[in-house]
C-alpha cells in the first residue's frame, strides 16, 4: 500500500507541533537521519513570515523565468544564452533578492 502524503512528512520530519503561538509551545528535538542535512525549523512572527514568503515568490518567479527562456532557447535550435540570461534577471531581481538573485 502506497503511504499518504501526510504520513510520508510525518515520517520525514516527525509530529507537527500542536501551535507556535507561545515560545517553547510546539518545539521539540528532531531526530537527524542523514548526516549530510541540516533540518531546521522556523517560527517566524506575522511579519518575518510575510517577508520570508516575499522572498519565497520572488525566487519562484525567477526560476521559472530563466528556465523557460533558457528553454525555449534551446528548443529554437540557437544555442542557451546562459550570460546573456542571467544578466538581464539578475538586473531584474537583484532589488528583490540581493546578491541571491
Amino acid at each position: 500500500m502506497v503511504p499518504s502524503l501526510g504520513e510520508l512528512v510525518r515520517d520525514l520530519w516527525g509530529p507537527a507541533p500542536t501551535s507556535a503561538g507561545m515560545p517553547g509551545e510546539g518545539v521539540y528535538e528532531v531526530e537527524f537521519r542523514n548526516r549530510r542535512t541540516n533540518v531546521v525549523r522556523l517560527l517566524p512572527n506575522g511579519a518575518q513570515e510575510r517577508r520570508l514568503r516575499r522572498l519565497a515568490d520572488a525566487c519562484a518567479r525567477l526560476y521559472n523565468e530563466v528556465n523557460y527562456e533558457r528553454r525555449q532557447q534551446y528548443f529554437s535550435g540557437n544555442g542557451v544564452d546562459f550570460r546573456g540570461t542571467w544578466v538581464k534577471y539578475y538586473g531584474k531581481y537583484k532589488n528583490v533578492l540581493g546578491v541571491n538573485a
